[in-house]
């Protein structure tokens, strides 16, 4: 795999990872209550629940820009969103679509079910940020093009997050 590959993975995954620390962190109390709303833990496990989840995207968030330990910031990366998309499809089958998915990019943006691709999608980035990279300099037109990529995969996702919750919110309005 080619070195600017791997870096637009990290930096994306980076990115997504500490704009949702960032969101939850913004109001926590907001989360915890979200996070209880999932109903997937025992009321007394939500507060410390709502702290692991959080150091675990500020962790895995900083491994990516950082790189360090590869191997682990992959696999808990995958798991962690393994276990948000366990979470996702559990509330979907049980008709708990009115949950805020906390994603850090749209408050309040319901649970739908364009989030279990998205999140199968960034799971295969993650793993494919572990095949074997090329061995070749990275130049300032690489950073460029890396630094372009990241803001245009940005971008497309929060526009796209921006018309599903949109939807979701004509969805509720037509049904009222």
């Amino acid at each position: 795999m080619d070195p600017l590959l791997h870096l637009v993975i990290a930096l994306v995954l980076a990115t997504l990872l500490l704009s949702a620390v960032i969101h939850k962190l913004a109001d926590f109390a907001a989360f915890r209550q979200i996070l209880g709303d999932y109903e997937v833990l025992p009321e007394a496990l939500v507060a410390p629940g709502a702290v692991v989840v959080v150091g675990l995207e500020l962790i895995f968030g900083v491994a990516w820009l950082t790189q360090f330990t590869p191997t682990a910031m992959i696999v808990g990366t995958v798991l962690l969103l393994a276990c948000y998309t366990g979470v996702i499809a559990l509330n979907l089958a049980r008709g708990r679509v009115h949950i805020s998915c906390v994603c850090g990019d749209n408050d309040g943006q319901p649970l739908s079910r364009w989030m279990l691709p998205r999140n199968l999608l960034l799971m295969a980035a993650a793993l494919c940020a572990g095949l074997p990279a090329e061995l070749r300099p990275l130049t300032l037109v690489d950073g460029l093009t890396a630094f372009a990529a990241v803001m245009a995969v940005t971008l497309i996702y929060l526009a796209i997050s921006q018309l599903l919750a949109n939807a979701a919110a004509i969805r509720v309005w037509r049904e009222s």
